[in-house]
Order: C-alpha cells, then structure tokens, then sequence
C-alpha cells in the first residue's frame, strides 16, 4: 500500500532491525496550543494524568520480552493491536492512548481516524464500527478489510474524483535546471521540507518526525529523486522537450546511459525490494520528556487463511518499494554521486521519492526480499523508469484519481512486475493491479516507442499478465502474505501480527 517514507537498511532476513532513538529524539514538540489541552483537572492537572499513563505504557512497552505465544490475538479478539512487551521501543498502543482521553475526546479521535480511513482506502466505517471501536472491542476490526473491500474502496474514490469531490495530485516540485551538471549538486541550496503534525485529539497526532539525514545529504536524495524521474518521463516526451543532465563531460536523456556512465565510472549501484508495514494512520502522541511516541494503527488485511484456532489470519498491510543506492568507488574519476532513492506508485503519485527525509517507526519493521547490483540494479531501475510512466499516462488517458492509485495497482503491484520481470517471483501482498489498465499503455508503447526499449516492453507486459491479483483467492497469496511480514520470526510487535505468522507458517 502506498506511502511517502521508507524502512531504515537491513539485511536481507531483517536481522538488523532494531529501534532507533534518535528518530524520536529529533522529533519537533507538538504545538503547544494542542498539548495544553490535554485530560481535564481531574486526572491530575491539565497534562500530568495523561503524561503519566503514556510514561507507563512507554516503560511496559520495553519491559522484558515474553515468548509471544500466549499473545498471537486474531482481529476479533481483544489483543490484536497491543504492543508485546519488549519488542518495540517508543511505542504505546492506540487503545491506552484512547483509554487515557475523556469519552467524548475518545470518541472525537475515532471519528477522524474513520475519515482518515476512508480518504486512504474509500471505505467508510460505519456508525456501528465506530462505536464498536469506541466502546475498545472492536479496533482491530475497524481497520480490517479484505483485498475485494480494498479494491472497491478503489472505484469508490474514482467516483467521487468524477464527481469533483477529490482534486488532482499536486504537481512534484522541480528544483533542477534542464543541462543539470551533477558537479554542482554538493553547491545545491534550496528549503528543505519539513513534515508537519496534525492534531487529532488532545495528546494525538497524525503525521510524520523528521528524519536525521545531514542537509546535504538530504539534497542530494531530493536532486537524484528528480534527476530519475525526469529522465524516466522522457519516454513520453518529444525530443526538444527532453529533461538532460551531465557527469563528466556527457550529457543524459535517458536514466539507463545514465546509470551505466556511473557504473563505468567505478560506482557501485545497489537495488532492493524492500517490504515494511504501511503506515496510512501515521499516530504520534507525547511522552513527558516531550519526545513523540509512535502509536501503531495498521490497515488490517484479511487472508481467508485460517489457524488451529479457526479464527481468519490478517496481516498488517505492507508498503512495497524499491530502493537504490549508488555509491562511487576509489576508482570513480568524476564528480561522483551518493544518493538513496526509493520507487514505487503510491497515493501521491509513481516515481522516485528520496529516502529517509523523515523517520521511519520501529513498529513498522523491515525485509528485504529480494537484492540486485550492477547491470541487474540497472536494469531495476529502467524497468521501474519505463513502468512508472506508463502508469502516469495510462492513468491521465482514463481520467483516474490519484495517478490511477488502486486501479494500475499499489506500490504492491508496481514492485512485484519488477521483481517478477528480474527474478520471475512476487514476495507483495496484497495485490490489487487490473491488469487491463494498464496493458494498452504498454502495448502502445511497445508498438511505437524507441526499439531499444521494445525489449524491456515486452517484459513488463509478461510480468503484468502472470503477477496475480488477490481480489480472488489464489494459491500464491498466502506465501506471499507470509512472506511480507516485515520483522523476523519472534520479533513481530503485534498480537495480530504473531497470529497470522503461525497460521500462514501453517497454511504452507
């Protein structure tokens, strides 16, 4: 599912995956006009009753670890979105955050978590399901929903976009001049961006801390974020309208030349599928010592797989994307370039987005499934080019919301057609991609596009035709949703979570 941040490096079985205190310690204080409207005097005072609760609940949270057994909840069972002690620092749950507020604050944060829900998927809970979750019974089952429901939350927010209820994507800021020469990117001076926290309730907070990148590194995500975008958009654009950039004396129309100068040039380029939970809510609340806390609320995906226990398996939804680095070497003559870019499609559109401008939660976890380098990075990387233009205009020829988000598919599904075009396997899930959406794009572009892309055409159209869709069982899912949980065996932070691992271990 789509998002705007990616997982912070691990290895390949996520073996690395450890919280971060500096991503919480460099984190802005709310404003002070919302954090001083906290519990009423009667919880000790106008922030002290509710301060105190979350220290609690943050000193439980990194209490001795248990075995996790006795924990594995399912999403009908109480459990399924707690914490187990032990595995996730600076992280409190949602229902001691909610259970520490006033009913009526309660009940006002349910609500805005319900359209937030509904702006992200197009599916509005309902009265019920709110009050349900109030009432602290059912808020594993207000975030839960299967691959159909997801996808016709899909064709709901289409429609209201035809209706004029949904704008259109803001246009992606370009900060570079067309002839960019990457000598001049470590004299780059521009703003950079700064995320922003939006008060749901007193003490809770939807948005993202910044990241702890250097300002220079930071910019040079953002330049080679742009610099690949442009380039990759030159496949839909006349030639006098064609994005260049130079590196040593060359000059670049194409992200693939590109690549291949700075692998001539000593560098070493790396790419990687990389899967971690996607955060649609994206909770915040505070500890006494003004750090932020993260406040787990994952989009729950229905497998129809079920454990001993007969109760249905559902797993955290997870944002797919990939990642690239590319390093020069003690060989590399030109200027040189560092940089981490990540690409996916994504509710704010497909392409590249620079990496780690914000923090990523510990919660949320990491795997890397799958890692090429050199030629093969490359290849990665012009395929998602090639693919992540097709999607744009596929979707502005049919007039779809979001960049054809949901409809040509999730950042699942622009993942797995790379993957599957390279290795020939899918690790995503859930896949939501109409495969008709999209293929006459790519068939027209095979058809009239350079022939030294014909190639690479015909390999994203095979993918798109044998990549599944989970809007219908199919046998490859549950592997796949086993294969996308993204901590390591014993280490996942919720009940649901650890439930759905033993019965998909047990579905296979």
């Amino acid at each position: 599912m789509g998002a705007v941040h990616g997982p912070r490096p691990l290895d390949a079985q996520g073996a690395e995956w450890e919280p971060e205190a500096e991503d919480t310690a460099r984190a802005p204080a709310p404003p002070a006009a919302d954090s001083a409207r906290a519990a009423p005097a009667s919880r000790a005072g106008p922030n002290g009753g509710r301060l105190a609760v979350v220290a609690a609940l943050a000193e439980a949270a990194a209490a001795a670890p248990l075995s996790g057994g006795e924990l594995a909840a399912p999403v009908g069972r109480p459990g399924a979105l707690e914490l187990v002690p032990g595995r996730c620092a600076d992280a409190v749950s949602l229902s001691s955050v909610l259970a520490a507020m006033p009913p009526e604050q309660a009940e006002g944060a349910l609500g805005r978590l319900g359209a937030l829900l509904e702006r992200t998927t197009g599916v509005r809970p309902s009265a019920e399901q709110l009050a349900e979750a109030a009432s602290g019974a059912g808020l594993a089952r207000l975030v839960a929903l299967s691959p159909a429901q997801l996808s016709a939350g899909m064709d709901a927010l289409n429609a209201a976009y035809r209706a004029g209820a949904l704008g259109e994507l803001p246009p992606r800021p370009q900060r570079l001049p067309d002839g960019f020469d990457l000598a001049e990117l470590p004299s780059l001076s521009f703003e950079l961006p700064q995320p922003e926290l939006e008060p749901l309730a007193p003490g809770l907070w939807h948005g993202d801390a910044p990241g702890a990148l250097p300002p220079a590194r930071a910019r040079a995500n953002i330049a080679a974020a742009e610099i690949f975008d442009r380039l990759a958009a030159n496949a839909g654009l006349p030639e006098g309208e064609r994005f260049s950039v130079r590196y040593a004396g060359g000059t670049y129309t194409r992200l693939d030349t590109l690549l291949d100068r700075l692998l001539a040039d000593g560098h070493t380029i790396e790419v990687e599928v990389r899967h971690r939970v996607a955060n649609f809510a994206n909770l915040k609340t505070r500890a006494p010592d003004g750090r932020l806390l993260d406040v787990p609320l994952p989009l729950l995906v229905r497998t129809g797989v079920r454990g001993p226990d007969g109760e249905e398996a559902a797993v955290p939804a997870v944002h797919s994307e990939l990642v690239l680095h590319i390093r020069p070497g003690p060989e590399t003559a030109g200027p040189g370039l560092t940089a981490d870019v990540k690409w996916y499609q994504g509710v704010n559109g497909t392409g590249f987005f620079p990496c780690d401008l914000t923090a990523s939660p510990a919660w949320c976890g990491g795997v890397v499934t799958e890692r090429w380098t050199g030629e093969r990075a490359r290849e990665a990387a012009a395929l998602a080019g090639l693919l992540g233009e097709a999607i744009r205009a596929s979707a502005r020829a049919q007039g779809l919301a979001a960049g054809g988000y949901g409809i040509t598919g999730v950042c699942n599904d622009s993942v797995a057609i790379v993957q599957h075009a390279l290795s020939g396997r899918v690790t995503g899930h859930p896949l939501l991609m109409r495969d008709e959406a999209l293929q006459g794009e790519l068939e027209r572009r095979l058809a009239e596009g350079p022939r030294r892309d014909g190639r690479r055409y015909r390999r994203l159209l095979a993918s798109i035709a044998a990549v599944p869709s989970d809007q219908e069982p199919n046998g490859s899912a549950p592997a796949r949703a086993l294969a996308s949980l993204p901590w390591p065996p014993g280490r996942e932070p919720l009940g649901v979570a650890i439930h759905a691992r033993a019965a998909l271990e047990g579905a296979g």
